[in-house]
């Protein structure tokens, strides 16, 4: 690996590093949890479902979904905490070992791809709960949920 490529990557890997946990506090002080997609999804399910028309069972399944997932997300959260502090701690050196930060590189590589897979896995569960016609009312709303999100976010 180049010098200028080695430099490059240590700036980003600082940059995420410092930024990460100040979102993440920031969305504490909001009152908001972290949810990954799939669980933002059956909340949101479970939001409106009046609107969707779903019975008991669905919700119930949603629930179950939901308490299957939680604890293991709640694990992948504390897995790239950890890797993000470890990978500071190292960038915080004057000259840190490369192959250590290559290494702490990779584990916050595989907590971030492990979290995103259990998103997903969690967002096509909750998604075969719903027949057809609710499944297209929810996708109406997520977009809808999207949007203003989006707009919020640029008013920051």
């Amino acid at each position: 690996m180049h010098a200028f490529s080695i430099r490059y990557f240590l700036l980003i890997s600082t940059i995420l590093a410092l930024v990460s946990p100040s979102i993440a506090a920031q969305a504490q002080q909001r009152g908001r949890q972290s949810f990954p997609w799939g669980l933002a999804e059956a909340r949101l399910m479970q939001e409106k479902a009046e609107v969707l028309e779903l019975s008991e069972e669905t919700l119930a399944a949603l629930e179950a979904v939901v308490a299957e997932v939680k604890p293991e997300d709640e694990k992948l959260i504390e897995a790239r905490q950890a890797a993000f502090v470890k990978l500071d701690a190292l960038l915080a050196e004057d000259l840190p070992d490369e192959k250590a930060v290559m290494q702490a590189s990779d584990a916050l590589g595989a907590a971030a791809k492990q979290s995103r897979e259990l998103k997903l896995r969690c967002s096509l569960k909750v998604r075969s709960l719903l027949t057809s016609e609710q499944l297209s009312k929810f996708m109406e709303i997520r977009a809808k949920v999207q949007v203003s999100q989006q707009r919020r976010r640029r008013r920051r």
